[in-house]
């Protein structure tokens, strides 16, 4: 049946639905009760029948509703499913993220920690050096007292040596 078809009998449906209203409106202000005639009860019948090719559609058209209709509720329901999933997941890596945190918050308090620790080394090794130029420039100086000091001993012994009467009977022996 092509959708023209279709249309002039939905058109002509409705319009029997139309005549039907305005003839059961006019039997009840006249009164009547419209019931007891059978045949009013046979035009109305005959109104509100539906020709068999538009009768059939309606009904294959209710069945593809209700198929969609099962099969949207059952997308719905799949995706309801992933969406519970996605949940799990979304709620799983809150619970990491925060396990994540607490384990970030105590590395950082680690690292000051050790920081600190680097930092009193530093001082330490600065210190040390300190200490080490220092005790060097010590042994430069002592190095230099003993130089002084072994050629102060050693012009002594020469001199002692001069006055010695050993030296003076050598000079005598050459002189």
């Amino acid at each position: 049946m092509t959708r023209r078809r279709r249309g002039l009998l939905l058109r002509r449906w409705s319009e029997r639905l139309i005549q039907a209203g305005r003839a059961t409106a006019m039997a009840n202000d006249l009164g009547i009760d419209p019931f007891s005639n059978p045949e009013i009860i046979q035009d109305l019948i005959d109104k509100f029948a539906l020709p068999r090719e538009l009768g059939h559609h309606i009904l294959a058209h209710l069945k593809r509703i209700s198929c969609q209709e099962a099969e949207a509720s059952k997308v719905q329901g799949d995706l309801q499913a992933k969406v519970d999933i996605l949940h799990g997941k979304v709620a799983e890596a809150e619970c990491l993220m925060e396990e994540k945190a607490a384990k970030n918050e105590d590395l950082q308090g680690t690292l000051r920690r050790e920081e600190v620790i680097l930092t009193e080394l530093k001082a330490a090794l600065i210190l040390e050096e300190e200490k080490k130029k220092e005790v060097e420039i010590k042994v430069v100086e002592l190095e230099a007292q003993i130089s002084k000091f072994a050629l102060e001993v050693v012009a002594q012994a020469i001199e002692e040596f001069k006055a010695s009467s050993g030296m003076k009977d050598l000079n005598v022996t050459f002189g």
